[in-house]
């Protein structure tokens, strides 16, 4: 399985359960294009840990520590 296909599998799972997805990479890659797309995550810069750590922090805020959901992330899901 291609990594690609990997993420794909993994991030339906983490959706079903309700879980933000977190992504470290390009705008333009086929991650963040779906996170984006789906408004269920963030994307941040690779190897950018500020970016990281503010993706953590705003998604524990934003969803109460347990669910990530358009409701309760808004605009903010997405990218920093």
């Amino acid at each position: 399985m291609s990594p690609a296909s990997q993420f794909l599998v993994e991030s339906y799972n983490l959706i079903a359960v309700g879980r933000p997805i977190i992504v470290a990479a390009e705008g333009y890659s086929e991650a963040a294009l779906m996170l984006k797309e789906e408004d269920i995550g963030w994307v941040v810069r690779p190897e950018d840990p500020l970016d990281l750590a503010e993706a953590i922090s705003i998604g524990r805020i934003r969803s109460g520590g347990d669910t990530c959901k358009r409701s309760t992330c808004g605009s903010r899901c997405s990218t920093l």
